[in-house]
């Protein structure tokens, strides 16, 4: 079934998905004595970024232990750099859990549109409007990251009964 059959059908509900990634200075590390430095985050992470720069190996991230381990002969020591675990939060229009659950925070949702414009060449333009997250609550109060640091991701999709 294509995506425009699914939402076709009379039942079909659309659902979006928001994957906000921000970053959270981690400065609590404690040295194991084994060459690794660990520090604590009860968000799932999903990129390390030493003194601005993204690290691909030398880091590891234990979501059973809400940890981020660094190899120091990859990174150094982690208290003398700037260090940011970028922290992935999930939301959605409606309650879902796929990998990770996803919780319906997502109270508005830009109208995005998809154009070509001849005028210019045959370009495509995409539309877009603004998203709004439900925060009655104060989640985000609470939170201290680096909303600049990181990025959005949005999915389209539709459920059918």
């Amino acid at each position: 079934m294509t995506l425009e059959e699914a939402l076709a059908h009379p039942a079909s509900r659309k659902v979006l998905l928001v994957t906000l990634v921000a970053g959270e200075h981690l400065y609590a590390w404690t040295d194991n004595g084994d060459g690794t430095f660990t520090a604590q985050t009860p968000r799932e992470v999903v990129g390390l970024r030493v003194d601005g720069a993204d690290q691909t190996p030398g880091w590891t991230w234990d979501r059973t232990a809400g940890t981020v381990t660094v190899d120091s002969a990859v990174l150094g020591d982690p208290r003398e750099h700037v260090v940011l675990a970028m922290v992935a939060l999930r939301f959605a229009t409606e309650p879902k859990v796929f990998d990770e659950p996803w919780w319906p925070r997502v109270e508005r949702v830009p109208d995005v549109s998809l154009r070509t414009e001849a005028e210019f060449g045959g370009l495509t333009q995409i539309g877009g409007g603004t998203l709004e997250l439900a925060n009655g609550d104060g989640f985000f109060d609470g939170l201290e990251l680096d909303w600049a640091a990181g990025w959005c991701e949005l999915k389209l999709g539709v459920d059918l009964p």
